[in-house]
Parts: structure tokens; C-alpha cells; sequence
């Protein structure tokens, strides 16, 4: 037997509308000897109290019978113009006051019935108080001792709105006959069924026809529904059930013939009436069935066979939209045997599919999950607006796979999941993701454990979650690299290569457990850096920081990297967040750049430096703003500063790994105090052979470096020098080059010479080469005691070599020209000489030059050449002449008499020779002079001086050590 309480529930799910009616008639049942205004106020009276409504009637009569006119139900405080949820003409009640079996009311009839549900745009429903009376009616009696034996009302009028949708059905009759609760029947019928429907945007007011035949019969335990609703153009359903009513067991037979819905009012009724935040378009589940039983609250299926197709589906409110599309579900099979088997397959569109295959009872199955492949547009179309950004995250991701199983054993759910993603790029590999997961059902509590495994290229990761009540929990997660190629992972991640760099790392990386909302994270890594230059970088790294979850934040960012003998480089306090993306932190890196120009392809480059920046990143590009680099002891090839010389480099850093390129925009650099370098913009793109551009560099500098380098020994100068559309690739610059240079004194090493008012002006280009040229202009040019005037001459730059063609200068009142060249690009940076020299005024190079013991008159023509290095000369040839007013100071000419003599004549002899052939003037004249002077093979320089003259020849053999001439030299300049 049921118990009371089941009775109550099932009688009223029968004659709910009875009970609105007649349900507190029986107090007023006492009142028939009063007047009919009192009768009207009692009846009144007592359905307002039970309602919690507000209730209207023209007039009641309980004599012999209840009969009330114009019944109006509403709402409280709705608004009185709009129709009221329930309203009839008449109601007429026969009751017996002593029945036998305490069935009160006999029969019941409500002519014009009219029921109106109605939904405002703010949500206000005008029959809230009849869903708050059928939960949770005022009255604990049992309902069918107010359910009338017979039932008629005809004719019922239906209406349900909303503000931009309407439906109403008229024409429709309902008959009963209640005479127990296990024996009753019930129909609705309308064989032409009037009305009209209306739908914002679809249809204005359009009249509609159709046909509605219900019937409901309840013969003990078996209860059977038929029937068949025809609605143009709106809905056509064909349908019938079977129960079989037990005390712990309901079997059920459905038989859906034909259900189809065919416009998107029926989406907006259930959405607005029932509250259900779906909305749908059109609905078909024609042919579906159902078999089976529900025993113990548990669902049994002998056999199920459905497929429904749902168009214009709209999951969510005006707040959050979650899904919008087509649908397509189809579900077959049985469940609840030991080897029974549920099959559910649903479309999405835009989306996928989704296949669920499950066998055995509710309390013991086994079911698996399986999707097709979800191309990444229909998964971001799928998922809801709120969530697509996250696909964002891995914009490799081309489409996803997902293949699991659940199990259930009493109170534990197991299962695993495998999901296979594919990528957008050729190449990639994507990564097999595994989860293993158990959930423990006790007191309605969820807990839950998730292990999950990833492989991808030499790496695994594993990660343990918690769920309960509260939310999820990361116990420890663990990627462990092992030779990893992180370039694989960038292409899985970016969908595109990392340039020609790429990472083979080994170590671990660890996350959680997560305390106070908040994620730490640690890694220890070791390993090599490839394709920035010949040689591959080792790299260590080590750190950690903190995740908030909330905040989707990193935080407390601490990593050291160490890069072998290159040196090391760390981040520090450094904090990242997404939304917005915000990078802030402290960078610092000790460098010594001879193995860091190995490892880069610039073996060149040499010395060692510091660097602070603050460090940012905007997802693509990193950041180092404030950047500071200090150099000691700089070089590159045979260029150094001099030791324990700073510089300084300052910037603003921009590196891309995706182009493997980094750029300093503006940069400046300080060399010593007199020398400055700024590039508007320098980038350098690494690899095997790096490139270095530069669009614009201006050098300034006083020569001090050059100074502290000893190419000069002093300098009062100001040299500028502008490189346009500088590149250095692999190792060979090229660029347009203007220099210019304005020396008050210019002091060459060793003090050998000392230029004064010095003006020069270049302009080449540079392609492992020169081409182009300039002027100097010299005021005063002081070697060896003497002085050149008026230096002048136009620059030629050619290849490696820098030429003075045409030079002019004023020596001893005599003009010389001549050609100096020097090649820059010759190991030794030889320069030669060749001069040619007229009018040498040889009385002024005496006054001048204060040759000792030796005076000379006469002028001289001839030539110069000689080779150089800052070592000293290599080749030289001397052919000088005179032939006009040549003397030589008698004194010197009888020591070169004495000299050639050799002591064979006595002193008073020779005293006799030397008057006759000299006189005695102080000067004595030749009729020519000439000397002739070249570098040995022993490395001295030789050759001999001839005077000759009518009646007296001279031959004067010369041979000196080079060493010794340029010490002579020195010491007159000095």
C-alpha cells in the first residue's frame, strides 16, 4: 500500500485545478443560512487566505448546492487591466455533506473557463502564486476528499505570454470521472481548436486551427496516456505511454510516434514560463521510445531508442551565453543489466560530436567517452564567449580528440581520459595528454584525486588535483625534461619555428601545492643553447616564484641562469601578470665576452662586462628598459682599450625569440671620457652567421683613446664620424662612412712629428673595401726639427688603402710634392713615400736645420721614396742634386780631403795642398752635388755623396745604421 503521503502527492498532480476551486469550500459549508453577501465575502475570504491570491466574485449561492459566478484569480498587486491567471463564468459544485466515503463533492462544472499565464519584461509572473500553492499547498488534508466524482469544464480557454511572444488555444474541453484514486480516467479534447500566436520578429498575429485529443486512464496499476496534438505550422505530436504502478517499482512503455515543433515560440515558452535557460528554434523527436523501469529511485532502460534534432539552440540567459547552434542527439541500447549496453551520440554545430557507449547498472557501470575531431573554429564557436580567449593560449592548436572511460564501483568513480590535440603547423609535434582520476561519493560530498601524464618529445609531466566541495586543489604537478628540444615545444605552443635557436634542456619543473591561493613554482635545468653561433651555449638554470590563481599572476620571480665560462644572468622580484599583461622585475649579467663572442660567431670581440636593466615582456618581445652595460678592457681583433679602461653602454633593449633578433633603440656608448657612440637603432639577428644593422652612428671623440692606445702621443683634436646603413655579417662590415677631423696639434708617436691646424674631410664606402675620398689640410707639420707650411692634399680611399695624391708643401723655400699611401689592411700597415722635391733652398735648410759644422748654399732638385711601418722602414731610395750655387764650407771639405788622404802627406805638405786647391774663401763652390742613398739588404742604409767641380772631385761612401738616423732625428725634434 502507499502511504498517505504518496496519495496526497498523486491526487493532487491529478485535480490540481479541482483543488484551486474547492478546496476550503467545506468551512463555509456551515454558512448556508446566512445571506448570499455574507456567503460571497466567506468564500471569498477562504480562498484568499489559501491562495495567497487575490480573489473576485460577482455573487455565490450554497444552498442545495455552490454555485459562484464571474470568478477572477489573480495575482497580488498586479495590475488590474491585464486578465487575471483564473477566471470562469460560472462554477458549479454538487457536494454531499455526510458522504459514506467521505467523498465530499460529487460533481463540478466551470463554464468559460479562461487560464492566463503571463510573463512581464522584468520577469514578474501574474501566476506566481499558483506555483507557490501546487509546491507547497496551505492545507495537510487529503486532496481527494474534494475531488468531484464526474468533471466538466467547456469551454476552457488557454493563454501563456511574454513580452515579445504569445499563444492561445481556445475550444477545448475537460471531462473526468474520479471514483477512486486507483480508478479514473480524464480527457481533454478539442476537435477544432481556435486560436492565435505571435512572435516578435518571426510572425505578427496569425490565427491558428488544429486538434488536440488527450485521454488519461488509471485502472489500478496501470495508468495509460494517448494522445495527438495537431497545431498548424506550430506543433504535430502522436503519442502514448504505459505504467505499471507499483509500492517500490513504476514500469514504463513511451511510444513517441511523431513530436515536432516546429517554430521558436516553444524554445520561448519553456524558457520564460518554466525558467529554463534554453532556447530552442525548432525541436523534432519523432520516433523515439522508451522501455523500462525505475525501481528503488534507480532507472532501468530494457530498451531505448530516440533521436531528437534541435535547431536555433540558445543555452544561457541575457548574461552569459554558453552555446548557440544545432544539435543532434541520439541515444539507443539498454541499461541496467550486467551486460547491458547505453549508447548516446550528440552533434554539435558548430562544434563536434561526442559519443557516450555505457554498459551494466547505475551502481555498477563501465562507459566510454569518446569525441570526433573538434576543428579549433568549432570549438571556439562551441565553447561560451567568455572561455574562447583561452583557446588563444596555444595558438598552434589546430583541433582537439578526446578518448576516456569512467567505471563505477558502489561509491567510487574511476576513469581515465586521452586527449589528442593536432596542430596548425607542418612539423609539429602536438603532445598525448593522459589523466587518471577517482572520485569518492560519500554524503554528497565530491572528492576527487587526478593524476595526469604528458609526453612530448624527450618530456613527461605529471600532475595531482584535488576536488571537494570547496573547489579544485593542485597537489604537485611535475614536468621532467630529458634532452628536451624546447624549439619543439615553442612550435607546438606558437604554431611557428623559433628561428634557427633552439634549446636542448634536461631538469625539472615543479608546481604546487597550492597554499592561501597560491601556486609556487620552482625549476632546476641544464643544458645547451643552439644556433646563435658556431658554437653550442651550455646553460643552467634555477629559481622559482609564485602563481596567484586569482590574480593570474606571477610574483616573488627569481632565476639564475649560468651560461659555462660566458657568465651568468639573473632575474630578480620580477612579477608578470596577464590582464593586463604587465612585466616588472630587475636584470642583472656578469659576461666575459671573449667566450661569449666564441659562442655567438664574434671571436673577435673581447673583454668582459656587467649589465642592469628592468626587464619587461609583452608575449612576443622581451624587454630591457634602463638598460646599463659596463665593459672593462673592450676589443675587437687588435683593438683594444687600454686596461682597466671602463665603457659604458646605455638603451632600450628589445629581443624576439621568434626572430631570433636584438635590437637597442637609442643606444649609447662611452668610451674613456672623450669618446661617444649613439646609434639611433642597432639590431643584431643571431644564428650561425649574425648580422649586426645599424641605420645611422655618430662617433665623436678627442683622440684620447687613440692616445691611450699610443697610436698617437698627444692630441688637441675633435673627429666625428658618421656611419650610415652599418652591417656585420659574418665577421665583414659594410657601411657608408663620413668622417671629419679638426686638430689644433696632432703629436705622432715616439714624438717623431707634431701636426698643427690640421682640417680632413672623408667620404667613402665601406663593403670589405673603400671607395671615395676627401681632403686634408695641414698648417704646419714639424719632423725631425724642420718644418713643412701649407700642407695640402686631395685623399683618395680604395680597397684597404688610403692615398695622399698630389701633396704640396713648402721645405727650405722649395716646393715638394709628393704621394703618400698607406694600406690598412696589410698586417704590417705599411705606408710608402714618394716625394720630388725643386728650389730647396740648402743656405735656409742651414739656417734652418743648424746642421753641425756644416754650412751649405746652392738649390736642390730631386727624389724620395720609402717604405714604412710603425716598426720602422723597410725600403728607401734618396736621389738628390745640385747644380746651381752649390758650396760646402771650406773646413768640412778639408776634413774630407784629410780623410781620403790617409796621413800620407806631412801636415805642411797638406797645409800647402789644400790652399791651393781650396783658397781661402770660407765657402767652397761645386759645380754639382748629388747624393744617392738606399736601404741594404743588412737592413742599413748606404750609398755615397759626390762633389764635383773643375779642378776638385769629392766621393764621400755613407753607410749608417736606421736605428741610429731616426734616434738622431728624435733627438733634434726634441
Amino acid at each position: 500500500m502507499q502511504d498517505a503521503a504518496a496519495k496526497q502527492g498523486r491526487g493532487r498532480r491529478i485535480g490540481c485545478l479541482v483543488v484551486v476551486l474547492v478546496l476550503l469550500l467545506a468551512p463555509v459549508l456551515s454558512c448556508l443560512v446566512f445571506g448570499a453577501t455574507l456567503q460571497r465575502t466567506l468564500v471569498r475570504s477562504a480562498l484568499t487566505s489559501t491562495l495567497k491570491a487575490e480573489v473576485g466574485l460577482l455573487s455565490a449561492d450554497l444552498i442545495g448546492g455552490i454555485a459562484l459566478d464571474q470568478l477572477r484569480v489573480a495575482q497580488p498587486a498586479t495590475d488590474p487591466t491585464k486578465p487575471p491567471a483564473i477566471s470562469a463564468e460560472s462554477v458549479t459544485i454538487d457536494y454531499a455533506l455526510f458522504p459514506e466515503d467521505g467523498r465530499y463533492v460529487n460533481r463540478l462544472n466551470a463554464e468559460d473557463l479562461r487560464i492566463a499565464l503571463l510573463r512581464d519584461a522584468d520577469g514578474t509572473r501574474n501566476f506566481a502564486f499558483l506555483v507557490d500553492f501546487l509546491t507547497a499547498p496551505a492545507s495537510g488534508m487529503d486532496p481527494m476528499m474534494l475531488m468531484p466524482r464526474e468533471l466538466t469544464l467547456a469551454p476552457v480557454a488557454i493563454q501563456a505570454s511574454a513580452p515579445d511572444w504569445d499563444l492561445q488555444l481556445g475550444g477545448l474541453t475537460v471531462t473526468g470521472a474520479l471514483e477512486t484514486e486507483e480508478h479514473s480516467s480524464l480527457k481533454l479534447s478539442a476537435p477544432a481548436v481556435t486560436g492565435q500566436w505571435r512572435l516578435e520578429g518571426v510572425v505578427g498575429e496569425s490565427p491558428l486551427n488544429g486538434a488536440v485529443d488527450l485521454a488519461l486512464d488509471r485502472q489500478g496499476g496501470d495508468l495509460s496516456v494517448e494522445g495527438t496534438l495537431k497545431l498548424d505550422e506550430l506543433a504535430a505530436v502522436d503519442a502514448s505511454a504505459v505504467l505499471q504502478l507499483g509500492e517500490t517499482t513504476t514500469a514504463f512503455d513511451i511510444d513517441v510516434r511523431e513530436a515536432a515543433f516546429t517554430q521558436a515560440l516553444w524554445g520561448r515558452l519553456l524558457r520564460d514560463l518554466a525558467g529554463v535557460p534554453l532556447h530552442f528554434d525548432s525541436l523534432d523527436v519523432s520516433g523515439a521510445a522508451f522501455k523500462g523501469a525505475v525501481e528503488n529511485d534507480i532507472l532501468h532502460l530494457d530498451a531505448a531508442s530516440l533521436r531528437g534534432e534541435a535547431l536555433g539552440v540558445v543555452v544561457g540567459d541575457d548574461a552569459q551565453t554558453y552555446y548557440q547552434g544545432d544539435a543532434v542527439l541520439a541515444l539507443s541500447g539498454a541499461l541496467g543489466g550486467a551486460e547491458d549496453t547505453f549508447t548516446a551520440e550528440l552533434e554539435l554545430t558548430p562544434g563536434g560530436a561526442l559519443t557516450v557507449e555505457a554498459a551494466g547498472p547505475p551502481d555498477a557501470f563501465r562507459a566510454k567517452v569518446a569525441t570526433g575531431t573538434w576543428e579549433i573554429e568549432a570549438m571556439r564557436a562551441a565553447l561560451p564567449e567568455a572561455y574562447r580567449e583561452s583557446l588563444d593560449l596555444w595558438p598552434a592548436l589546430a583541433a582537439v580528440q578526446l578518448d576516456g572511460d569512467v567505471a563505477r564501483a558502489k561509491d567510487v568513480l574511476t576513469g581515465s581520459l586521452k586527449t589528442t590535440p593536432q596542430l596548425q603547423s607542418e612539423g609539429g609535434t602536438a603532445p598525448e595528454i593522459q589523466s587518471e582520476w577517482r572520485i569518492e561519493l560519500n554524503s554528497g560530498d565530491l572528492m576527487a584525486s587526478t593524476y595526469t601524464g604528458m609526453l612530448l618529445a624527450q618530456a613527461s609531466g605529471t600532475a595531482r588535483v584535488e576536488f571537494s566541495g570547496t573547489g579544485a586543489n593542485l597537489g604537485d604537478a611535475k614536468v621532467h625534461l630529458e634532452q628536451t628540444p624546447i624549439g619543439a615545444w615553442y612550435r607546438m605552443w606558437q604554431g611557428e619555428a623559433l628561428s634557427d635557436i633552439d634549446a636542448i634542456l634536461s631538469g625539472d619543473i615543479h608546481a604546487g601545492p597550492i597554499t592561501n591561493d597560491d601556486l609556487p613554482l620552482s625549476l632546476k635545468l641544464d643544458g645547451t643553447i643552439a644556433g646563435l653561433g658556431s658554437n653550442a651555449l651550455s646553460v643552467q638554470a634555477s629559481g622559482g616564484g609564485r602563481y596567484g590563481l586569482a590574480s593570474k599572476a606571477l610574483r616573488d620571480l627569481n632565476l639564475n641562469f649560468g651560461f659555462g665560462e660566458i657568465g651568468n644572468l639573473s632575474v630578480k622580484n620580477a612579477a608578470f601578470a596577464t590582464d593586463p599583461r604587465n612585466v616588472s622585475g630587475g636584470l642583472s649579467a656578469d659576461l666575459d665576452l671573449d667566450y661569449a663572442g666564441a659562442a655567438l660567431g664574434m671571436r673577435e670581440l673581447h673583454g668582459t662586462a656587467t649589465l642592469n636593466a628592468r626587464l619587461g615582456w609583452d608575449g612576443k618581445k622581451v624587454l630591457l628598459n634602463n638598460l646599463k652595460a659596463v665593459g672593462d678592457t673592450l676589443g675587437y681583433g687588435d683593438l683594444f682599450l687600454p686596461y682597466g679602461t671602463e665603457s659604458t653602454l646605455t638603451g632600450v633593449l628589445t629581443y624576439e625569440p621568434a626572430a631570433a633578433r636584438a635590437t637597442i633603440a637609442p643606444l649609447d656608448v662611452a668610451l674613456m671620457a672623450g669618446t661617444s657612440i649613439r646609434a639611433n637603432t642597432l639590431g643584431m639577428t643571431f644564428g650561425d652567421k649574425p648580422v649586426l644593422e645599424a641605420t645611422a652612428v655618430n662617433v665623436e671623440t678627442d683622440l684620447a683613446l687613440l692616445v691611450a692606445r699610443e697610436y698617437l702621443a698627444g692630441a688637441d683634436a675633435e673627429m666625428t664620424v658618421a656611419l650610415k646603413d652599418l652591417q656585420v655579417a659574418g665577421g665583414q662590415p659594410r657601411a657608408g662612412v663620413e668622417a671629419a677631423l679638426a686638430a689644433t696639434t696632432l703629436i705622432l708617436p715616439n714624438t717623431l712629428s707634431v701636426l698643427r691646424g690640421v682640417e680632413a674631410q672623408l667620404a667613402f664606402a665601406y663593403d670589405g673595401g673603400m671607395d671615395g675620398g676627401g681632403t686634408v689640410a695641414v698648417e704646419e707639420l714639424e719632423a725631425a726639427g724642420t718644418t713643412l707650411h701649407d700642407l695640402n692634399s686631395e685623399v683618395q680611399c680604395k680597397g684597404t688603402t688610403i692615398t695622399l695624391e698630389g701633396l704640396r708643401t713648402k721645405l727650405f723655400a722649395g716646393n715638394v710634392v709628393a704621394t703618400i699611401a698607406a694600406d690598412l689592411g696589410s698586417e704590417t700597415l705599411q705606408a710608402t713615400v714618394k716625394a720630388t722635391g725643386e728650389q730647396i733652398d740648402l743656405a735656409v735648410f742651414t739656417e734652418e736645420f743648424e746642421p753641425p759644422q756644416v754650412e751649405l748654399t746652392g738649390k736642390v732638385y730631386g727624389s724620395v721614396s720609402a717604405a714604412l711601418t710603425p716598426t720602422g722602414i723597410t725600403a728607401m731610395e734618396v736621389d738628390l742634386e745640385s747644380t746651381e750655387d752649390f758650396s760646402l764650407n771650406r773646413e768640412i771639405v778639408e776634413d774630407l780631403l784629410k780623410s781620403q788622404e790617409g796621413g800620407a802627406m806631412s801636415d805642411r805638405v797638406m797645409d800647402k795642398v789644400l790652399k791651393k786647391m781650396l783658397g781661402d774663401a770660407p765657402q767652397r763652390p761645386f759645380d754639382r752635388a748629388a747624393l744617392t742613398l738606399n736601404l741594404q739588404d743588412d737592413g742599413r742604409v748606404g750609398g755615397e755623396a759626390r762633389l764635383e767641380s773643375s779642378d776638385l772631385n769629392l766621393t764621400v761612401a755613407i753607410a749608417a745604421d736606421p736605428e741610429a738616423i731616426l734616434a738622431a732625428l728624435r733627438a733634434r725634434q726634441e
